[in-house]
């Protein structure tokens, strides 16, 4: 079942992701994954487990974006029968 009668598809689908985002960007921030980048490595000079650090906090931030943009896109859109 996708949902309730009245919810499209892709609501649901964007609220799926809208839990996702976080939880995948929790799982990546947790010790086991920290620890693969923690190697004495630097990269232009920064520790390359700050380069990870911050690389997935980017991302985070630029899903949230991509999510709201495309959220506020399907809400711009005026329905076929609304004339004004």
């Amino acid at each position: 079942m996708a949902g309730p009668p009245n919810r499209p598809a892709g609501d649901t689908r964007r609220r799926d992701a809208a839990f996702v985002l976080p939880a995948f960007g929790t799982l990546l921030l947790l010790p086991p994954f920290l620890n693969l980048f923690n190697r004495g490595l630097l990269v232009f000079g920064i520790p390359l487990e700050a380069v990870y650090l911050f690389t997935v906090w980017l991302a985070l931030i630029l899903g949230a974006f991509a999510m709201t943009r495309r959220r506020a896109g399907a809400a711009e859109d005026p329905s076929p029968g609304d004339d004004g």
